[in-house]
């Protein structure tokens, strides 16, 4: 509604949810259902991204079980910043490990999607972000 009335982010109004937040509402009001397809086409993207690397390094039957688990465990919670807070921890421990830019990246783009989506996890993320970058 906020945007739809031309109030600035930040400036107007600040509230646990951003201007992205209608992603983890799903809430199509005055955006239309493109930019949850172009979201949810993102998140699936970057899920095949990480499902390539977890399958390609694990060995183990019961290692290559725990993966579906935690799609599992992480689909059922219907909050997206939750979602995509897991996706960046992957992304950040598996560029600690490889060195990865696309790593790197893409979890840079979670952050900014995280602090506009849910601001109290945003700035989370951002520490965090901020603390691998200057190790």
């Amino acid at each position: 509604m906020a945007l739809h009335q031309g109030l600035s982010f930040g400036k107007d109004w600040v509230f646990t949810y951003g201007p992205l937040g209608f992603l983890s509402t799903r809430i199509t009001a005055y955006v239309g259902i493109f930019p949850l397809l172009v979201y949810d086409a993102f998140a699936v993207g970057v899920l095949i991204y990480i499902l390539r690397f977890a399958f390609k390094d694990l060995n183990d039957l019961s290692k290559c079980l725990t993966i579906p688990y935690l799609i599992m465990m992480t689909s059922h919670n219907s909050e997206a910043t939750f979602q995509l807070f897991m996706l960046f921890l992957f992304l950040i421990f598996h560029n600690y490990r490889t060195k990865s830019l696309i790593s790197i990246g893409l979890a840079t783009i979670l952050c900014i999607l995280i602090f506009f989506i849910k601001l109290n996890l945003g700035i989370v993320t951002s520490l965090i972000l901020f603390i691998l970058f200057s190790w």
